[in-house]
Order: structure tokens, then C-alpha cells, then sequence
């Protein structure tokens, strides 16, 4: 098992700047993940439906946060090389969470984040019912003003 070796993924940017169209399956274990990689994908991305789903059969309705997505995450990554795009639902708090969420995927090598602009309890991004916060709220959270 590929755990701790550090993996030197190319650049987001590059790929972007390299692929017309980026496919990205989602891999919700790290076999998955190598299934997409052995397959020929580019990239892939982790989002919380796909992990929330294959473990508890539940949409992604604000049942599980940073500390056990960011394991699972470390998981995958530790199977697969190819860049990789992680949903981190609402950033998980303020600006401060987001920052300290930001900082940890960077840390263990994620290419590309998501943030939802959704007030909490966030919901899967398909379902309806959904509450957004305002646009100013959402740049606080994100560092953009103070």
C-alpha cells in the first residue's frame, strides 16, 4: 500500500492550459481511482456524493466534514498519481476553516478545490431546497475582503 511516498502530480494549470476537454470521473476509493488512472484519464476529482454515497447510500447532506473526507482523500491520492479536483463542500466554517482546509489539501498534494457557496446545513449540489449566502459573505470566506 502506497502511503507515504510523495508524488509529484502534474500541474493543474499545465493540464488545463494542454486539454481542449478535461473528463473528470470521480473516485469514491482509491480503486476507483486507479481504475481512472489505468484508463487513461487526465485528472479525476473526489466530491462528496461519491464518498458520502459509497459509504453510507446518502446524498451528500452534511453528514461527514474536513476530518473524515481528508482521510479518505489522503487514501485515494496515496493510489493514484493523477491530479486531482476535491469538493470541500462550504470550506467547512469561516474564513479561517477555509483557510486551514485549503492549506491541509495543499499540504497533501491536491491539485484543484471547490468551494460551495451554501449556507448550513450545505446540501448535494443535485438536490433542491438549496440556500446560498450572500456574494459579500462568500468573499469574506474566501479571504477576497475583510
Amino acid at each position: 500500500m502506497k502511503t507515504s511516498r510523495k508524488t509529484i502530480r502534474p500541474s493543474w494549470r499545465k493540464l488545463l492550459a494542454k486539454e481542449k476537454f478535461l473528463q473528470l470521473p470521480a473516485a469514491h476509493d482509491a480503486l476507483t481511482a486507479k481504475i481512472i488512472e489505468s484508463t487513461g484519464f487526465k485528472a479525476y476529482q473526489v466530491g462528496g456524493f461519491a464518498l458520502d454515497g459509497a459509504r453510507f447510500a446518502l446524498p451528500d447532506i452534511d453528514l461527514t466534514h474536513l476530518g473524515e473526507k481528508s482521510q479518505v482523500v489522503r487514501e485515494i491520492m496515496a493510489a493514484c498519481d493523477l491530479p486531482v479536483l476535491v469538493d470541500c463542500d462550504d470550506g467547512y466554517g469561516d474564513v479561517k476553516n477555509v483557510t486551514y482546509t485549503i492549506r491541509l489539501y495543499e499540504e497533501m498534494g491536491v491539485s484543484a478545490a471547490f468551494i460551495e457557496d451554501q449556507q448550513a446545513p450545505k446540501r448535494c449540489g443535485h438536490m433542491a431546497k438549496k440556500r446560498v449566502i450572500e456574494a459579500k459573505e462568500m468573499a469574506m470566506k474566501l479571504g477576497w475582503t475583510t
